[in-house]
C-alpha cells in the first residue's frame, strides 16, 4: 500500500521501502498496533482520491474496532483535510461532512465515547514509556539508526530536487504532500 503512494522508479523506491521497513524492525510483530500501520497507509491512499473519499468514515468504523490507534488516523484525517481545504477553499463542506462523520464513526465500538477516554489517558499513562512501539526514535539508539539514515536521504532529496518539489507542491498533490510533512512532525511530537 506504502508503495502505491510513491512516485518513481522502483529501482530507487526498493531500497527506501527496504530502509523504511528497518525503522519499524524491532515493532513488527503480529499485534493490533500493524492495523493501525495499515489504516494510515489506506487513508492516505483514500485521500489522494476523490472517488475514495466518501468511504473514509467506513475505513474508521473498520478501524475503530480493530485498534486505539484509530486516534492516530484521526489526527492524520484532520491534517488531510485542512491541507485540501487549503488547495481548494471550496471544498470545506465536503471535508468537513467527511471528518465528522469518521469522528461518529468511532464511536460505534463496544467502548462508544470510552475509546477515546481510554486513548487519552493512555497518552498521559507513566508505564507506556515502556511500550517500544511508542517511543521516538533516539539518536544513541542502534536500532533507530534506520531511521535517521532515512530521515537524512529525504532531506538530501528535498534539498537536490527542491524546484521539481517547488513545482508539484503547487499541483493537487501539494495538499497531500503537505499533509505527509505535518502528519511527521506530529510523529516526532507524540
Amino acid at each position: 500500500v506504502v508503495l502505491r503512494l510513491c512516485a518513481g522508479p522502483y529501482r530507487y523506491l526498493a531500497p527506501l521501502m527496504a530502509l523504511g521497513v528497518m525503522c519499524y524492525a524491532l515493532i513488527m510483530a503480529v499485534r493490533p498496533h500493524m492495523l493501525t500501520l495499515l489504516g494510515v497507509a489506506l487513508l492516505l491512499m483514500m485521500l489522494r482520491s476523490r472517488r475514495a473519499q466518501p468511504y473514509i468514515p467506513a475505513l474508521f468504523l473498520l478501524w475503530a474496532n480493530l485498534h486505539g490507534g484509530v486516534a492516530f488516523g484521526g489526527v492524520a484525517l484532520v491534517l488531510g483535510a485542512g491541507a485540501a481545504v487549503l488547495y481548494e477553499r471550496r471544498s470545506w463542506p465536503r471535508w468537513l461532512a467527511i471528518v465528522g462523520a469518521s469522528g461518529l464513526a468511532t464511536l460505534a465500538t463496544p467502548l462508544g465515547p470510552g475509546l477515546w477516554r481510554f486513548t487519552v489517558s493512555m497518552i498521559a499513562h507513566p508505564q507506556t514509556k515502556y511500550i517500544l512501539e511508542w517511543l521516538p526514535p533516539r539518536p544513541g539508539w542502534p536500532l533507530s539508526y534506520p531511521f535517521f539514515a532515512l530521515a537524512a536521504i529525504w532531506g538530501g532529496l528535498l534539498l537536490v530536487g527542491r524546484a521539481q518539489l517547488i513545482r508539484r507542491l503547487r499541483g493537487p498533490e501539494g495538499a497531500w504532500y503537505l499533509t505527509l510533512l505535518l502528519l511527521s512532525v506530529a510523529l516526532l511530537i507524540m
